[in-house]
Parts: C-alpha cells; sequence; structure tokens
C-alpha cells in the first residue's frame, strides 16, 4: 500500500469526525436562531394594527377564516401576545396584509368595494357567493357577517366577481 493513500478504516473515521464537525458548526449556527424564531411574540395589537381594522372584525375573520374558527377565537381571546407560529397561522388564514404588497399581500376590501370594482352589484356578488361558496371557500353566512373582508377572501373575490 502507498503511504499516501488511507486505509478505508481511516477514511471511514475521517468522514464521520467530518459529518460530526459539520453537525455541530450547524447546530451552533441553527439553534440561536431557532430560539429566537420560537421565543419572539406578536401583540395582538400589531395583528390588529397590521390589517388596518379593529378587534371585533379580525375576531369576525378568525371565526370564519381561520381553519379552527371559534376555537382559535376562544384561544385568541384569552392572549395579548402570540408566538410566531400562532402569529403565522393566523396570517396563513387570512392572507398578507396590504402592507406587504411587494410579498403578495392584498387590500382587506368592503363588500362596495368588491361591487365598484367588479361588473355588477350587491345582489349579484350574493348570488356568486351562493353558488360558489365551495370554490371561493367563503360561507353565504360568513359573507352576511361581514362588512370588510381579509385580504385572501378580498383578492379571491376581486379576482372572480371583478
Amino acid at each position: 500500500m502507498d503511504k499516501n493513500t488511507l486505509s478505508k478504516e481511516s477514511q471511514t473515521r475521517l468522514t464521520i469526525c467530518c459529518i460530526t464537525v459539520i453537525s455541530v458548526v450547524l447546530a451552533l449556527l441553527i439553534f440561536p436562531a431557532l430560539l429566537t424564531l420560537f421565543t419572539s411574540r406578536i401583540q395582538k395589537k400589531e395583528l390588529v394594527r397590521m390589517y388596518g381594522v379593529n378587534v371585533r372584525t379580525l375576531k369576525k375573520w378568525l371565526v370564519y377564516f381561520h381553519p379552527e374558527g371559534k376555537l382559535f377565537l376562544s384561544n385568541f381571546n384569552q392572549k395579548r401576545k402570540f408566538d410566531l407560529f400562532e402569529a403565522s397561522l393566523v396570517i396563513s388564514s387570512l392572507g398578507l396584509p396590504e402592507a406587504f404588497e411587494d410579498f403578495g399581500g392584498h387590500p382587506s376590501l368592503s363588500k362596495k368595494q368588491i361591487v365598484n370594482e367588479g361588473e355588477g352589484n350587491y345582489r349579484t356578488l350574493r348570488e356568486s357567493i351562493i353558488v360558489h361558496n365551495e370554490k371561493w371557500k367563503i360561507s353565504v353566512e360568513a359573507y352576511n357577517a361581514m362588512s370588510v373582508f381579509p385580504p385572501a377572501a378580498s383578492a379571491q373575490l376581486r379576482e372572480i366577481f371583478g
């Protein structure tokens, strides 16, 4: 065997050593970021401000557009601050607000704005909701309860009705 070549056993040891060092370095780099991610908090009033609505409207949106609906609302009512995971669930269910337009955010639109931008009137908008409520994921009950729609629903209504 040549002096410059490593035996199979030595190659295996070197590989394991390199993998261990890389794993430790990655853990030391990633752990602080994960710790920050899971310990950061967002206040309820920041979510309200981000969407540009009052707390009552945000609560309605959560009841009708968050997957957990009223169950999540009871959790929402009990807290003043949310971790980033909970806040991201709210944002993913309601859509990115207009302030994040560069990242695909949309404005929250009222029924009047949707009707003015679209082809029709309040009656045709309501009839469209009734006919296509499964497709749009906006129930007639949600439509009746809302005067302003969250960004995701607004974008969908604007696209289909407008």
